[in-house]
């Protein structure tokens, strides 16, 4: 079955579309150029029973899709990591 007439694929595929029309309607914080999104994630949570790192992210880093402003930003995400992906707690 083709991917546009396959059911899970078409959830897929609508989910993809609205990310890239949010992509596209994000502007550069810097050059307002329109493509602002995340392009990668980073570090590790700490596992609130251990304190060890988890297997989720720590940052976001977002970026301008211009070539010509190659801007980027990290954002830190608030909180601890869950011990349901700590690799101590939960091996």
């Amino acid at each position: 079955m083709r991917a546009h007439h396959n059911p899970t694929r078409q959830a897929d595929l609508h989910r993809l579309a609205v990310a890239l029309g949010e992509r596209l309607a994000a502007a550069c914080p810097r050059c307002r150029c329109p493509g602002w999104g995340v392009v990668g994630v980073g570090g590790a949570k700490p596992c609130p029973l251990c304190g060890g790192p988890t297997r989720e992210p720590a940052t976001t880093t977002s970026a301008c899709a211009s070539a010509r402003c190659g801007h980027t930003g990290e954002v830190l995400l608030p909180g601890t990591g869950d011990a349901t992906w700590c690799d101590r707690c939960n091996p």
